[in-house]
């Protein structure tokens, strides 16, 4: 029931999402002429997608105010919250599975390489995160969304020290 490919069918850019299905799906295309005509035709269709570009607008202007207003190193943990699923063995932690790259994380988070490498070493040597040979483990997520939301680039300074974040 979810639709994919509007934005480019209003435009004719390019696509701004890419799509994967889990098990056996159902696909139908519409070109953009027809996807057009639809929207002249059907005010109710229209009214929909217009309520559907407004979310993706909402959504894209928090994440950019989001983003502008943290360091690297929060954007690291964001990005690790983000790609966090709840461990199948439900004792309280997340995994994330397979490891991703570090300049993948980079390039999702806006950081650069290193900035991935120092917050994963500050989480491994604050045992919020584990890393085991297939998956990383955070076994303190409140701790770490703690330190993602974080205001202050001190508690960094105080992290780094010893000291401790919470």
């Amino acid at each position: 029931g979810d639709v994919f490919g509007e934005l480019a069918a209003i435009d004719g850019g390019g696509r701004s999402a890419d799509v994967a299905t889990i098990g056996t799906t159902i696909l139908a295309a519409l070109p953009n002429t027809r996807f057009q005509e639809a929207l002249s035709r059907y005010p109710e269709l229209t009214l929909r997608f217009l309520r559907r570009a407004v979310s993706i607008i909402r959504r894209a202007d928090s994440q950019i105010m989001r983003l502008s207003a943290l360091t690297a190193i929060q954007r690291v943990y964001m990005e690790l919250l983000r790609l966090a699923a709840p461990n199948p063995n439900q004792d309280g932690s997340w995994l994330i599975a397979p490891i991703p790259l570090h300049r993948e994380i980079a390039a999702w988070a806006g950081a650069a390489d290193d900035d991935v490498v120092r917050a994963i070493s500050q989480l491994i040597k604050a045992n919020i995160l584990v890393r085991h040979r297939q998956h990383l483990e955070i076994r303190d997520r409140k701790r770490l969304e703690t330190m993602a939301m974080a205001a202050s680039t001190d508690m960094y300074s105080n992290f780094r020290s010893g000291t401790d974040v919470d």
